[in-house]
C-alpha cells in the first residue's frame, strides 16, 4: 500500500502529528465492520501513550488495537503455526523476541497471511520505529505491502549501539519522503530548549532557569538537592532517570529521599521504581525459586504468597486452574510455571496504563515516549558507552520534561567530560 513518515527531534510534535494523519486516511478510507487500526511500539511506554491518544480519538470509536511489536509477532506464529511448521520455522521460547519476530516476518511474507492481516488492519501506526531491530523492520517491510503505514522516528533518540546506522530510518528514506518537524510543542522553557539543542549538536549544555546541574559526590547531598527541587518546582507528575541502576548510588538517594525530610524541611518523598518484567521476574523468583514439580494446589498456593500487584498474579493463576479444569493436568512443571509468570506480567503491563501523576524512578531508556512536568537526571560513576551514546542518553532525558530539569552529577571529573563538556 504506502507508507507516511514523520521525523523530527523530541517534543516536536511526532505523535500528535501521527494522529492527524490517522484521521485524514480515515476519512478518505472509512473502517468497514469488524476492522481495526493498529497500533505497534518496541516499547510499553510507547504502546501506552498511543492506546491513551486512540482513546482520545472519539471518532475511532475504540477500533484500534496497541500493541508491542513483540506481542503482535507472537499472535501471528501462534496463528499460523502450522504454516510455520511447514515452512520449517525455528522453534522458539516466548522470551526469544528476535526469533518470534524473524518467525513471523517470514509468515508475513505468505501473501495470504499478509492479506490477513491487511483486511483486519487496513492502517498501521508505528511510534518510536528508530528503535526497530532488523527482525522487527522485517515486519514492517511486509505490513506496507498490504496496509497504509504511518510511522514516527527520530534516530537521534535511538539508544541501541547495534542499531546504528539505523535500520528503520535508512529503510524510509529509500520508500518515501519524510517529513520533518522542527517547532518544539512538549515545552517552551528556553533553557530547556537550549539544553536539548546544544546535547544534540554535540555542545555543552548551559544552566539556566529551569535546568540545573550540580555535582553531589555523596548520596545523601544529592538526596537534599532532590527533594528541595521537588518542593521549589512541584508539578503533578516528576521523575527520577539515571543511565544505569548498577552500583547503588541512585538506590541511596531514593532512599534518603523516602527516609527523611531535608534540612529545609522539604520531604519526604517516595519514588516508585519501574523495572522491566524480565528483571521484575527474575528479581522476584530469586528469593522464590521454582524447583521441581507441583500439584496444581501447591502452584496456585506458590503464586498467591508472591509480593507485588495482584493483577498478574491474577492472570498466572487463571491459566494453572484451566490447566486442570479444561485438560486434566495434575502435575505442573516449575519451569513452566516461570514461564507464565513471565507472560503474566508482560500482558499485564500491555493492557495496563501510567498513572499521569506521582514520583517515580527508571531508567532512561524506559522513559522514552513519556513526559513529565520534572525530571531529576542520576548520572553516575557507572554510566558508560561511547561519547555519541551518552549524548543520546542525556538528549532522552533531558526532552523528558515539560517544565524543569535537574541534574546531578556524581563527580566533578564526569561533568567535566562529555556530554556535560
Amino acid at each position: 500500500m504506502s507508507i507516511y513518515t514523520l521525523e523530527g527531534a523530541a517534543g516536536c510534535g511526532k505523535t500528535y502529528q501521527m494522529m492527524e494523519r490517522l484521521m485524514l486516511f480515515l476519512r478518505q478510507y472509512p473502517l468497514m465492520d469488524g476492522q481495526r487500526v493498529l497500533a505497534l511500539s518496541f516499547m510499553h511506554g510507547s504502546r501506552r501513550r498511543l492506546s491513551e491518544r486512540l482513546s482520545d480519538m472519539g471518532e475511532l470509536r475504540r477500533k484500534f488495537e496497541s500493541v508491542t511489536i513483540d506481542s503482535f509477532a507472537q499472535r501471528v506464529c501462534k496463528r499460523w503455526s502450522a504454516l510455520g511448521d511447514y515452512l520449517g520455522l525455528p522453534e522458539c521460547d516466548s522470551q526469544d523476541f528476535n526469533q518470534q519476530c524473524s518467525n513471523a516476518a517470514s509468515l508475513l511474507g505468505d501473501r495470504y497471511v499478509r492479506q490477513w492481516v491487511g483486511v483486519s488492519f487496513p492502517i498501521v501506526i508505528i511510534d518510536e520505529a528508530q528503535d526497530l531491530s532488523l527482525e522487527r523492520l522485517a515486519i514492517v517491510q511486509k505490513l506496507h505491502e498490504e496496509s497504509i503505514v504511518i510511522s514516527a522516528a527520530d534516530e537521534f533518540q535511538c539508544l541501541m549501539e547495534e542499531l546504528k546506522p539505523n535500520p528503520f530510518v535508512t529503510w524510509a528514506q529509500t520508500v518515501c519522503t519524510p517529513e520533518v518537524l522542527t517547532i518544539p510543542r512538549r515545552t517552551s522553557v528556553p533553557a530547556l530548549l537550549a539544553a536539548a539543542g546544544s546535547i544534540r549538536n554535540g555542545q555543552a549544555p548551559r544552566a539556566g532557569s529551569g535546568f540545573f546541574i550540580n555535582v553531589t559526590p555523596t548520596a545523601p547531598l544529592a538526596a537534599t538537592y532532590v527533594t528541595n527541587a521537588i518542593a521549589w518546582y512541584g508539578g503533578a507528575s516528576i521523575a527520577l532517570l539515571t543511565p544505569t541502576i548498577s552500583g547503588s548510588w541512585a538506590g541511596q538517594i531514593t532512599d534518603i529521599v523516602a527516609a527523611k525530610a531535608s534540612k529545609q524541611r522539604n520531604g519526604p518523598f517516595v519514588f516508585k521504581w519501574e523495572r522491566s518484567d524480565t528483571a521484575y521476574v527474575q528479581n522476584l523468583l530469586a528469593e522464590y525459586p521454582l524447583l521441581g514439580s507441583y500439584t496444581i494446589i501447591e502452584a496456585i498456593r506458590f503464586v498467591g504468597l508472591l509480593p507485588g500487584p495482584d493483577g498478574p498474579w491474577g492472570l498466572a493463576k487463571n491459566w494453572i486452574l484451566k490447566q486442570r479444569n479444561v485438560l486434566g493436568i495434575e502435575v505442573i512443571e516449575g519451569s513452566i510455571i516461570r514461564e507464565i509468570l513471565f507472560r503474566s506480567v508482560t500482558l499485564h503491563r500491555q493492557w495496563s496504563t501510567n498513572s499521569p501523576t506521582g514520583f517515580r524512578a527508571m531508567t532512561i531508556h524506559q522513559a522514552k515516549n513519556r513526559e513529565f512536568d520534572g525530571v531529576i537526571v542520576l548520572w553516575p560513576h557507572t554510566a558508560g558507552g561511547s561519547v555519541d551514546q551518552k549524548r543520546r542518553l542525556l538528549y532522552n532525558a533531558v526532552t523528558r520534561a515539560k517544565r524543569w530539569c535537574q541534574i546531578l552529577v556524581q563527580a566533578e571529573k564526569i561533568k567535566r567530560q562529555p556530554p556535560f563538556t
